[in-house]
């Protein structure tokens, strides 16, 4: 048989092979939203529309029901005709351009357009996707998360520099010179060697690119060229964050990471103070006061506080805790957590097993597949109980409404795919 007939039956046979995982997966998502629907989620946003802020925190990332949850959870928020502004621990970059991008598509697979695939096919791509369907206009979408991984985000930015009158701010000499060093990094991102000196090289150049912006930003000040010149700026301020991230990430004991080792993973202090950061410039700068907000993060980040001293850091403060200083009484925040079932991306896993005296081992006696809990009520009666909200097996005890106000638990959770459709 020739070799051009071959490959061509190779190539079949895997694009059918994709076609049909995809039409698989769309049934099973369809499957599951139809059991989230039934929940009746009137008692939660209750307490959302008290707030100006919400926080929906899931344990794991790679988990795809926490995602439809919150995907339920705002779609009813758009019907009853709240405005929303959905903050994402995504891409800033990415999600800035989601519009655009979400146009041109076609394919399910959009991990061409992504970078955080699992955080925007669920959390982004899906919502902007419904707002289109049920031509909701009352939707906005934010990334806060500083990571610029893609050496095409990078060089489209410095393209856009380029395209702009930029000679007053940078020679042609610094123009090139941080292109080559910004995609050489970029290109390696976790394992690079960055020096001090490099690293001042980009926060000098970053901060001048972000101050271009800023002041254009003020020529257009009150029209939607001027939100689209503040976030052009924030983006190379986020540049600026990303490599400090590769530099600080670099002291640290990669194995202990991966191994979620909490005392490893809590000196990495860097990650939540830069996500406060963009999160707290977001509700402040950018987002209309007008609207509700409601911020996806993973729970380790939310919690008010993280002082299990065995397991933690001295001296870290996690977004929550941050958050709490600077918005107390303005939000309520969620903790989402699994029951049985699946987590993973590429490799399945079950999830940890259920321990019999925590709280999430009485919800799972119910059954339900979602139930909320205001945990202010709950530890009334139940003061100090086990719980399991951050990655990992570790159940902790404490008295849990000081760390987060409610709790959504789901009875069953899939693992997360890199390919999803949501209706």
């Amino acid at each position: 048989m020739p070799l051009k007939v071959i490959c061509y039956i190779f190539l079949l046979a895997a694009y059918t092979e994709t076609v049909v995982g995809q039409n698989r997966e769309q049934i099973d998502v369809r499957s599951e939203m139809s059991i989230i629907r039934s929940w009746n989620a009137e008692p939660l946003l209750a307490k959302i529309k008290d707030k100006r802020i919400t926080i929906l925190a899931e344990k794991y990332h790679d988990q795809r029901t926490p995602y439809l949850v919150k995907n339920y959870i705002v779609e009813q928020l758009l019907t009853e005709k709240e405005a929303i502004a959905f903050l994402i621990e995504g891409n800033i970059y990415e999600y800035y351009y989601v519009e655009r991008v979400l146009d041109s598509i076609t394919s399910l697979n959009i991990s061409l357009f992504f970078s955080d695939v699992y955080l925007a096919s669920h959390a982004g791509y899906n919502l902007w996707r419904l707002a289109k369907a049920e031509k909701f206009t009352n939707l906005q979408l934010y990334g806060f998360d500083y990571h610029i991984r893609n050496s095409r985000n990078v060089r489209d930015l410095l393209n856009d520099l380029r395209a702009a009158d930029t000679s007053r701010f940078f020679s042609k000499d610094e123009m090139n010179f941080i292109e080559k060093q910004l995609l050489h990094v970029t290109n390696y991102p976790n394992g690079v060697y960055l020096s001090l000196k490099l690293l001042d090289s980009i926060s000098f150049f970053t901060s001048k690119a972000e101050l271009f912006y800023r002041n254009l930003a003020e020529r257009n000040s009150y029209t939607e060229n001027a939100r689209h010149h503040l976030l052009h700026g924030r983006m190379w301020h986020c540049i600026f964050q990303h490599f400090a991230d590769v530099y600080e990430r670099s002291k640290l004991d990669s194995e202990k990471i991966f191994n979620e080792d909490f005392k490893e993973i809590t000196k990495y202090n860097v990650r939540d103070k830069f996500l406060f950061d963009n999160l707290s410039w977001l509700i402040d700068s950018v987002v209309d006061p007008s609207l509700r907000i409601l911020v996806s993060i993973s729970s380790l980040h939310a919690a008010r506080k993280f002082d299990f001293t065995k397991y933690v850091s001295k001296g870290f403060l996690p977004v929550g805790q941050r958050m709490s200083s600077r918005y107390a009484g303005e939000y309520y925040s969620v903790a989402i957590l699994p029951g049985a079932g699946s987590r993973g991306l590429v490799l399945e896993q079950k999830n940890t097993k259920i321990k019999k005296n925590s709280l999430e081992g009485k919800l799972f006696k119910n059954k339900e597949q979602v139930q909320f809990i205001d945990l202010a009520q709950w530890c009334k009666s139940h003061g100090k109980f086990y719980m399991s909200p951050f990655l990992g097996r570790r159940y902790l005890k404490a008295k849990w409404d000081e760390y987060f106000d409610g709790v959504i638990f789901l009875h069953h959770t899939t693992a997360n795919s890199l390919v999803t459709e949501y209706k």
